[in-house]
């Protein structure tokens, strides 16, 4: 009898068929088909990249730790040091007579100096991140926050060399002495001041806005300490305050603005690097 359905023979035994809905197979071709869609499927909806923050950021967190940790043991030793800076800042003695700092203690405020420069280019990077225009990669959040900071420590030298060379003319030795140590404990307290801001805007997400306007208050605060100290330094004998005004602008609201335009070129320049 000729086949009307033409069937052509498919070569399958029922051994074939049994195998097919075998369970062990069928469970190996769902392994096998799982694995494919997780490695290799084109097709799948990907989701949404988690937003970067600096608190989730390992090098960040690493930087921040040990500058809190050596900052905690640094200041447990030194307490009887940075209350006698305290002490000598508001009032100087009649006899004139000042201690000199040992080398732990001249260590302290170079490293309170350095805090100062690290929380500084933090606040540069988050301040740029958030209000500027553009974003950083990720990744390189610790490489700009190293810019940052080197700007902060050029500063800093550079005021250090500026005074120098000012005061060694027309001022004398004993009293440049008193007004670089002034200067020194003023940086490394506006360090101190501003550590704690940094670890509640990383960590517990404080505003932005706040954050900007306690620094404000912390930078205008040690700049009319500043300006008091200088005057009782230099200027108060002769009673002369318009040279006070003439010697504190020129010297530090000057390098101040100057500061802040390299800050906000240098963030702009990074922007295109990174």
């Amino acid at each position: 009898m000729q086949d009307s359905l033409q069937l052509k023979p498919t070569g399958h035994t029922a051994w074939d068929f049994a195998k097919e809905f075998d369970p062990t197979h069928v469970r190996s071709l769902l392994n096998d088909t799982v694995e494919v869609s997780l490695t290799k499927g084109p097709d799948g909806l990907l989701g949404d990249d988690v937003p970067y923050r600096f608190g989730n950021d390992n090098s960040i967190t690493i930087v921040l730790l040990s500058c809190f940790m050596l900052s905690m043991i640094a200041i447990s030793f030194s307490r009887s040091f940075l209350v006698r800076q305290i002490r000598d800042f508001f009032y100087t003695p009649r006899s004139g007579v000042t201690m000199t700092e040992t080398g732990y203690e001249s260590a302290l405020q170079v490293f309170l100096v350095l805090l100062t420069a690290i929380v500084g280019g933090i606040f540069c990077c988050i301040v740029s991140e958030s209000w500027g225009t553009g974003t950083f990669m990720q990744g390189s959040q610790l490489k700009v926050i190293g810019a940052f900071t080197a700007v902060f420590l050029a500063y800093f030298i550079f005021k250090r060399i500026v005074f120098g060379i000012v005061d060694w003319v027309f001022f004398s030795s004993k009293n440049n002495d008193r007004w670089i140590e002034t200067l020194v404990f003023l940086t490394a307290a506006e360090g101190i001041l501003l550590f704690p801001m940094m670890l509640l805007q990383v960590y517990f997400d404080l505003s932005l806005q706040a954050t900007v306007i306690y620094a404000l208050c912390i930078i205008i605060l040690v700049k009319l300490l500043s300006f008091y100290k200088s005057y009782s330094i230099f200027f108060k004998r002769g009673r002369q305050y318009v040279q006070n005004i003439l010697y504190f602008c020129a010297l530090e609201l000057v390098p101040l603005l100057a500061l802040a335009g390299i800050l906000r070129i240098t963030g702009n320049y990074l922007k295109v690097i990174f």
